[in-house]
């Protein structure tokens, strides 16, 4: 199974937030979610054409690779939807 790194290379693991820690979620608001968690329900912001946009995930399971999601670099592996 492939590694998943955020973007100081520190590996991301089963259990841990995707969100870049509670602070970064406290300042922001973002839902904490983790590897593994049903994501139907959470929304994220992605940047696009400089300017943030909220994103609904859908699908069983959060998976990500190479890109960028909420200040990790990841990408989404199942659909997504950028929100008007």
């Amino acid at each position: 199974m492939q590694g998943f790194f955020d973007k100081n290379g520190k590996e991301i693991k089963e259990g841990m937030l995707l969100n870049g820690g509670m602070e970064y979620a406290s300042l922001w608001g973002f839902p904490k979610f983790q590897i593994g968690n049903y994501i139907d329900e959470y929304l994220i912001d992605v940047e696009e054409e400089g300017e943030n946009k909220p994103v609904k995930l859908w699908g069983s399971y959060l998976e990500f690779q190479n890109g960028d999601c909420r200040g990790i670099n990841s990408e989404f592996l199942k659909d997504f939807e950028i929100l008007e």
